[in-house]
């Protein structure tokens, strides 16, 4: 009885660590990123392809090898396994929120109403594409491949774990939302929305092919209708 005891205790205790490292890792991202958004403004290139990479992978490979203590990628959902049916998963559910926003958009200004963009020379779209693609890239393996796969292993929940990640996903761009973006109240709800149905939707998508790339082509495919149609 006391060995079942103690071998409780430690499972509970190696279960509450992990649960506050993925939180303790949330909490920084969302104090560091929305102090960021309140006090400073730089061009999307130095945001998006350099200073989000950095804020979001450097302290998270650093987590995971040396406070976790596990192989970095392997433990983040890469995997050569499923590549092709996370391919077709991703664009496939992708395609569907594309449309989705489309619709949206659509029913909200009674046309498709395109946003004056500096993405009309073939360098600059190209430059965009990529940008998006490394946002998609970060934020999927922060909150599919890191987040949501701990809460999954710890929590022994799928459904819970994909909702809490997807609620914590949901919160941090709040401060892009208000200080960047100045969004009036009923288009931050529909914007949230979006944002958390997204990530329902990754969420599935990782665990459908268990590769993070399958999140990450979702959450590719999803950012270009708010990019374009705003």
């Amino acid at each position: 009885m006391c060995i079942r005891d103690s071998k409780g205790k430690k499972g509970a205790n190696g279960a509450t660590k992990e649960l506050e490292l993925v939180f303790g890792y949330w909490a920084f991202l969302f104090i560091v990123w929305g102090l960021y958004r309140f006090l400073f403004r730089l061009p999307e290139e130095l945001e998006e392809g350099i200073l989000k990479p950095f804020i979001l992978l450097g302290p998270l490979f650093w987590l995971v090898g040396a406070k976790d203590n596990r192989p970095i990628f392997p433990s983040l959902g890469f995997s050569r396994k499923n590549i092709l049916s996370s391919c077709y998963w991703g664009i496939c559910l992708g395609a569907i929120l594309t449309f989705e926003g489309l619709l949206i958009n659509y029913l909200k200004y009674g046309s498709f109403s395109f946003i004056s963009t500096p993405y009309e020379s073939t360098g600059a779209f190209l430059v965009a594409f990529g940008l998006s693609f490394v946002t998609a890239f970060c934020e999927e393996v922060a909150f599919r491949g890191f987040m949501l796969n701990r809460l999954a292993e710890t929590l022994k929940e799928k459904k819970l774990s994909t909702l809490l990640t997807s609620f914590c996903f949901t919160l941090i761009p709040f401060p892009a939302a208000f200080f960047v973006y100045h969004y009036p109240f009923p288009q931050i709800v529909i914007y949230f929305f979006l944002i958390f149905l997204a990530s329902l939707v990754a969420g599935f998508s990782f665990f459908k092919n268990k590769n993070v790339l399958a999140p990450i082509l979702v959450h590719f495919f999803w950012w270009w209708p708010i990019i374009l149609f705003r």
